[in-house]
């Protein structure tokens, strides 16, 4: 298992709002959260979760103020995205987990490690964590995330469900 990960706002909103943080546990033994992506998830108040059970702890931790590496810098991408690309870049082997397809895009490009919220669920299911990913799957998706049923699918067969 990797060391640490660092997540943006969107999986931490999705997961927060299904009360499902915990399953970040799954991809590595601290996940960081970079200054400007707790600010994107305090001021999220749709679908009734803002950050407020949000609590920092061993394995969540809040990551220090950084400048954004150049490498993603002009990449169009928004604040979260940026400082969490650019944590992961500055610490050799730390997972970014990213949704937002740019921001996926660029952290293969730039050899950074990845994984989205659906990942973290089939983690989570690979690793005997929860007994089934569909339900799980189905609580994100009515809490916000955004993924097609054709790709659930597809994701779920790899998991044999």
């Amino acid at each position: 298992m990797p060391e640490a990960s660092v997540a943006d706002a969107s999986p931490l909103i999705v997961l927060g709002r299904a009360a499902r943080l915990p399953l970040l546990r799954v991809v590595a033994n601290v996940c960081w959260v970079p200054p400007p992506v707790l600010s994107e998830v305090q001021v999220e108040r749709q679908g009734g979760w803002g950050g407020e059970n949000l609590v920092f702890s061993e394995w969540l931790q809040l990551a220090p103020a950084e400048p954004l590496a150049r490498e993603v810098t002009g990449a169009r991408l928004g604040a979260g995205e940026a400082a969490a690309l650019s944590f992961a870049l500055r610490r050799q082997g730390t997972v970014a987990i990213v949704d937002d397809l740019r921001a996926r895009t660029l952290a293969q490009s730039l050899g950074v490690p990845l994984v989205g919220t659906l990942g973290v669920v089939l983690l989570a299911k690979r690793k005997g964590l929860i007994p089934k990913a569909r339900p799980v799957i189905e609580e994100l998706l009515a809490a916000g995330l955004y993924l097609a049923r054709s790709r659930m699918e597809q994701a779920l067969a790899l998991v044999g469900e």
